[in-house]
């Protein structure tokens, strides 16, 4: 079976956060524990003329180095590392600012795969109102830049339990090998709920539930709620999920998160 095999746990690496060797919260790169199959640092940004930045995946102690340290580990244990893009805000440059979509989709490849050495590309558009042709257009490009799904190259995105994420994935939700539900302060039921609009549209193995313990004030998950979910499946558990995703890999206590919401995941 391809990589990654269903169910697995995605987690965010907040590159922007001060790790272990800063004297912060966050783990290491490095030493993200096992249970996360696919690691996805947040966030490199959108920047003009069809370019992408560095910036927070890359913050002055997270530099070209430290990732390129972190990744033959990772690598050597069975690991995928994928970036995570997003806009940004100053200059202020979103996804309808991307002019040339093939020209975006090269420059990613260049830099983030074939320079860095990542094994994917993750689609973070929180802007409901610019998901139309133009960030259509963007997914197509990359999924071409990329290669073919199955090639080893991945293409990702988080989507959200309102707004118009289900209309633009009718349309080229085709393109992508996962999305992951953002609706981290939902009890149990909700996020099921959430789940299933994104499963009829992208079938069950093709959504990941997402649970957080490091959201914004309000927004993390109740801890019921992330040990209900691992172990469950849709349809009275007759077919699978994709798996689960944390947001995540920058507090003290990411690890016993990652960890038990392995063991419990089914």
């Amino acid at each position: 079976m391809a990589f990654p095999a269903r169910p697995f746990l995605e987690a965010y690496w907040l590159g922007y956060v001060n790790s272990d060797q800063d004297g912060g919260p966050g783990l290491d790169l490095k030493d993200v524990p096992t249970s996360v199959d696919v690691i996805k640092i947040a966030f490199y940004n959108l920047w003009p003329n069809n370019q992408v930045s560095m910036c927070y995946g890359m913050s002055k102690n997270h530099g070209w180095q430290y990732l390129s340290e972190a990744l033959p580990i990772l690598h050597g244990q069975g690991q995928k590392v994928m970036a995570s893009l997003i806009g940004t805000p100053y200059p202020a440059v979103g996804w309808s600012d991307i002019s040339d979509p093939t020209a975006f989709a090269e420059n990613v490849k260049y830099l983030l795969i074939d320079q860095l050495g990542l094994d994917g590309i993750d689609l973070d558009n929180e802007n409901t109102s610019d998901q139309g042709q133009p960030f259509q257009d963007i997914v197509t490009a990359l999924r071409t830049a990329l290669g073919p799904k199955g090639s080893g190259k991945y293409l990702s995105a988080p989507v959200y339990p309102a707004g118009t994420d289900p209309s633009w994935l009718q349309q080229v939700g085709d393109k992508l090998d996962w999305v992951s539900t953002m609706a981290y302060w939902g009890d149990t039921a909700a996020q099921q709920a959430t789940y299933q609009i994104y499963a009829d549209i992208l079938g069950t193995e093709n959504v990941l539930i997402g649970v957080a313990n490091q959201a914004n004030r309000g927004q993390n998950t109740p801890l019921q709620t992330v040990l209900d979910l691992p172990p469950w499946n849709p349809n009275y558990g007759t077919q699978q999920k994709g798996g689960m995703m944390l947001w995540g890999l920058s507090t003290n206590n990411s690890g016993l998160y990652a960890d038990t919401i392995k063991q419990n995941l089914q």
